[in-house]
Order: C-alpha cells, then structure tokens, then sequence
C-alpha cells in the first residue's frame, strides 16, 4: 500500500513538472514574440534583430532598406504605436518549432514599392520561431506579410 502511494506521488510530481515546462515555454514564446513584435511594427527593427536567429536578420536589414523619407514621415505622422494581439501559439515539442498567429492594430504597411506607407488598421501575422536556449528566435524566411 506504501509503494503504491508512493508511485502515485511521484507519477503526480512528473506530470506536474512536464505541465510546468510547457507553461514556462509558452510564456517564453508569448514574452519573445511580443517583444520582437513590438518592436517590428513599431519601427524598432535593431531591436527586433535581438529577437531573430541569425539567418534571419538579413531580412530585418532588407526591410530596413526599403524604407524612404515619405515612409519615415507617415511614421513619425503616426499617433498611436502598433497594438500586438497574440491569437494563438502552435509549438511542436519534438524539434521546439513553431508558429505564433499575431493580430496587429494600427501599423504601417510597406507593401507598395514608390508609394508612401499606409497605416493599417488591423492585421494578421504568421510568425515562425524556434526554442533554443530558454529563448524564442523569430525565424524569418522573408520579410513579414499580412495573411490575405
């Protein structure tokens, strides 16, 4: 009857601490995908670069390229920051991969090559990562694009 317990005990300890990983990895991936969002949308880009792998940052540094005075002046226009929603958060445990769906509010769109950004009201993102380290890397295969 002592052993039994016992193993109950411990069978209980191990699906507790399996549980308590996953909520710590979840909240790393929330923190690390809103931190590298912020500051994406919001124009921080040497600091989103923190939060990408580095096979990634060639990215940042295209998109960072691409932007012109008008864009610099729609952005310095805006009144409000982006606004970062995470809707949902797939993480495969196997390979520590996954993909965050991100809902933005009130950003700057750079879609159009010669023509001014435009502040968009809402969107949504697909932004993929992977777990390394007790961190989040952002892992960008181009620059962002809003889901059609």
């Amino acid at each position: 009857m002592i052993q039994k317990s016992i193993f109950i005990v411990i069978v209980a300890m191990l699906m507790y601490s399996c549980c308590d990983q996953s909520r710590d990895a979840k909240e790393v991936i929330r923190k690390d995908i809103i931190g590298f969002s912020n500051a994406y949308f919001n124009f921080k880009l040497e600091e989103a670069a923190c939060f990408c792998t580095e096979s990634s940052k060639k990215w940042i540094s295209f998109y960072a390229s691409n932007i012109h005075q008008t864009d610099i002046e729609v952005i310095r226009s805006q009144k409000n920051s982006a606004q970062i929603h995470i809707d949902d958060i797939i993480f495969n445990a196997e390979d520590s991969t996954g993909t965050a769906v991100v809902r933005v509010d009130n950003f700057i769109s750079l879609d159009t090559l010669g023509k001014p950004g435009q502040i968009v009201e809402q969107s949504t993102f697909r932004i993929n990562f992977i777990l390394h380290n007790g961190t989040c890397l952002v892992r960008m295969e181009a620059p962002l694009r809003n889901e059609k």
